[in-house]
């Protein structure tokens, strides 16, 4: 059934509808749902930007909430300029992304963009979030699915000497054998030698490189068993669940899902031992209430049976998270507001070489900034906090490529401030950027730039921590060979 083009302005009552829109949230649910030609998908998209561009780009002079919108998108040659910017609404954001994946459904960029913004990974303002709680679950749903086989690459579970185990028909699946998908995708890189004892490999590849393995292993009547190996130091904990149905429950305790396993919650965004902890205290996680199986049988039975009555067991549910405290973390971009790296904190930038000081500079130069002189630039780099960041298409890029495995890289050039930190050899055991950076490793700066004032004025050499210490450019004059062997292993710290 096609519906038909909305036209003009509907309504002014609902929530965040009181400006003029082109949209009414009575019927966009039914404008973006499939059935409808392109060239109707297409017109209700130029309305809408029509209608927007009479705002501007200013948004001083908009009285309610906007997000920038690229009118043509950068994977379809839209340039970052404002010419081919528009700001919408948050309602209207989502619904042009919508209308453009129906105009270009196999375009996975597209489809890929439009998943983040109603993805739960994605960093929601209250205004997405009012939107997305009226979203149509139909297409959430065919939303998710489309994307999860976007991204899905068949992989290959096998030993050294290349004997088949298992073929999974994306990464993901590994974890319902115990494996953990991080440290398998950095196996099918090459990052990592094996997971759990056993090597990963994508099967287009392997098909081309070792196809009589392949095919003994499609002969067999039984799967190999497979023999894991104990989960290494610092690696995510994987439970052995099998059989351990979890029900999730709203406020109600009403059933909205019923779960196989444990680890198969994070099919939709939540947590494995933060749920585990929720079981355990019994309080709300991702405002659900959660039990195992066997005891939401004998309490709530009636519930259980409503549930199944209904047919019901694929709900699509969300992870609902809770408002919080202002945010600490801190964005790392560029002058065109391209993320490289999103910081928990301030203090994680040492982790990379910055200073701590310094970035803390940018981000309340930028909160005070009144001209473009005063930008808060250090390092090359562009520093914003999160609760200032304005662009969230740019936040919806990142965690894509984030999840994807396909983030800028973050380069930290060399200057003038660097102290070199050595053995009693004097070969360099680190490169700090700056006297600050060295709190990282427990030590005190204090300390250190008292030798280094004292070494330099005395001309000798001090240790502090079993360690010699000496400034860059000092290191140079002295050491210049050590410092090009290092470089050698360390080529990112060559100065520029």
């Amino acid at each position: 059934m096609k519906s038909k083009p909305i036209e003009g302005i509907k309504s002014a009552e609902n929530p965040g509808m009181k400006y003029s829109s082109y949209l009414d949230e009575k019927d966009f649910n039914e404008m973006i749902l499939d059935g409808r030609t392109e060239e109707e998908y297409l017109e209700d998209y130029c309305k809408l930007i029509d209608q927007a561009l009479q705002r501007g780009l200013k948004r001083g002079k908009v009285e309610f909430y906007t997000e920038k919108h690229h009118i043509l998108p950068r994977c379809m040659s839209g340039e970052d300029e404002n010419y081919n910017y528009v700001l919408l609404s948050a309602l209207e954001h989502i619904i042009a992304h919508v209308l453009l994946y129906r105009i270009q459904s196999d375009n996975n960029k597209i489809l890929s963009a439009l998943f983040c913004m109603i993805n739960v990974n994605s960093v929601y303002t209250s205004e997405r979030k009012l939107v997305i709680e009226k979203y149509n679950i139909t297409l959430s749903a065919e939303l998710r699915e489309k994307y999860i086989r976007s991204i899905s690459y068949p992989v290959v579970c096998h030993d050294l000497n290349n004997k088949v185990y298992r073929v999974y028909s994306s990464i993901s699946e590994t974890e319902m054998d115990g494996f953990n998908h991080t440290s398998v995708s950095s196996t099918v890189k090459g990052d990592y030698n094996t997971s759990r004892g056993y090597k990963f490999s994508l099967l287009e590849d392997f098909k081309i490189n070792y196809p009589e393995k392949l095919n003994e292993f499609y002969s067999l009547k039984d799967l190999p068993k497979l023999n894991l190996t104990p989960l290494e130091r610092n690696t995510v904990l994987e439970y052995n669940d099998s059989g351990t149905k979890i029900v999730c429950f709203d406020k109600n305790f009403n059933v909205c899902k019923i779960y196989n396993t444990i680890s198969s919650i994070k099919i939709d965004g939540f947590n494995p031992e933060y749920l585990r902890r929720s079981i355990e205290n019994k309080t709300l996680y991702g405002e659900y209430y959660w039990m195992y199986y066997n005891d939401a049988i004998n309490l709530y039975s009636n519930s259980i049976q409503k549930f199944y009555e209904k047919g019901a067991i694929s709900n699509i549910i969300k992870y609902i998270p809770k408002e919080t405290k202002r945010s600490k973390k801190i964005i790392c971009h560029d002058k065109n507001y391209l993320i490289y790296k999103i910081y928990d904190s301030v203090k994680d930038v040492i982790k990379d070489g910055f200073s701590e000081s310094s970035v803390s500079a940018a981000v309340n130069r930028n909160k005070t900034r009144t001209s473009y002189s005063a930008i808060g630039k250090y390092f090359d780099y562009y520093w914003t906090s999160l609760d200032e960041w304005e662009y969230p298409d740019k936040l919806d890029e990142y965690y894509l490529n984030k999840e994807t495995n396909n983030l800028p890289k973050l380069v930290v050039k060399l200057f003038r401030n660097e102290i070199i930190r050595t053995n009693r050899n004097h070969e360099i055991i680190k490169i700090y950027v700056s006297i600050g950076n060295v709190k990282e490793d427990g030590l005190f700066q204090q300390n250190v730039w008292r030798i280094l004032n004292k070494d330099k004025k005395n001309n000798t050499e001090t240790l502090y921590n079993n360690s010699y210490w000496m400034k860059l450019s000092e290191f140079k004059e002295k050491y210049p060979e050590k410092l090009e062997e290092y470089y050698k292993d360390h080529p990112e710290f060559r100065e520029k």
